[in-house]
């Protein structure tokens, strides 16, 4: 599933290859991807506009358009995006399809169909009204806001840090990240964090976005002391060489090495 550095790179993908063009027509092929807009409204909204900026928070991308309305696109578990000659086939599974005046498309992709397509008129709103957590690479997020955060909560702490009404765009996969790195096991609890075990993870939270970004998300180029290289049933611990352990955790299958990952009495 695309977490917050994935979707940074599909943000990304826009802005190189699709804002400043004027939109000629918007093909809905999936409509059951549409969330709170009608296709009739989508293309009113956005035939004739010409994307301006993007904006990312957490997994959502964020789209303006010159009419001042945002796009707003969710990539559920297999979302991407895409960009080619509208002339040429277009790739399988297209979802929504942004035909430019240029003769390019940018194509919204989804073999599942969990993803989702809406407009909004303000970014702040659409976020409030949902209540999602702060953005843990937005400006102000920082190791003083990361403990603040944690304190006074309880459970599982895995649960915590993918609940995206307490910190957007951290998933399963991130999340097995943080815990690998801070030494911590999957069933550790945030009430069981000492301050020193907080700051760890919060290091290990900022290195692993930024390690993954610097790799265009790609996790065979990522150092190889990072489990996202490893992170499978058959994967080895790239720190001691020791078969990873899995178990099901918050929900999701959580990979952890069960030597230098042990569970606190």
């Amino acid at each position: 599933m695309p977490e917050l550095p994935e979707v940074e790179m599909r943000r990304r993908f826009v802005e190189t290859h699709a804002l400043s063009l004027r939109i000629k027509r918007v093909a809905v092929p999936a409509p059951s991807l549409l969330d709170g807009v009608s296709a009739q409204t989508l293309r009113r909204a956005l035939t004739g506009q010409v994307f301006e900026t993007t904006h990312r928070h957490g997994k959502w991308l964020f789209v303006r358009t010159s009419a001042g309305r945002w796009l707003v696109l969710h990539f559920g578990m297999t979302g991407s995006l895409g960009c080619y000659p509208t002339r040429d086939a277009a790739p399988r599974f297209v979802r929504m399809r942004f035909d430019f005046a240029n003769g390019l498309s940018l194509a919204f992709i989804d073999p599942r169909k969990f993803g989702k397509v809406g407009l909004t008129n303000d970014v702040q709103s659409f976020l409030q009204d949902r209540r999602w957590g702060l953005d843990p690479t937005a400006p102000g997020f920082d190791r003083a806001a990361f403990h603040q955060i944690l304190r006074g909560r309880s459970g599982l702490l895995k649960a915590v840090l993918m609940n995206q009404r307490v910190i957007a765009g951290i998933g399963n996969l991130y999340a097995d990240e943080m815990l690998f790195q801070a030494g911590l096991h999957p069933a550790a609890r945030v009430e069981d964090l000492k301050p020193a075990t907080v700051d760890r993870l919060y290091d290990a939270m900022t290195e692993a976005f930024a390690a993954s970004l610097a790799v265009d998300t790609d996790y065979e180029r990522l150092p190889e002391r990072f489990l996202l290289r490893h992170r499978n049933g058959a994967g080895t611990c790239p720190k001691c060489g020791g078969t990873l352990a899995s178990l099901a955790n918050a929900g999701r299958t959580a990979y952890y090495c069960p030597r230098h990952q042990r569970k606190r009495s």
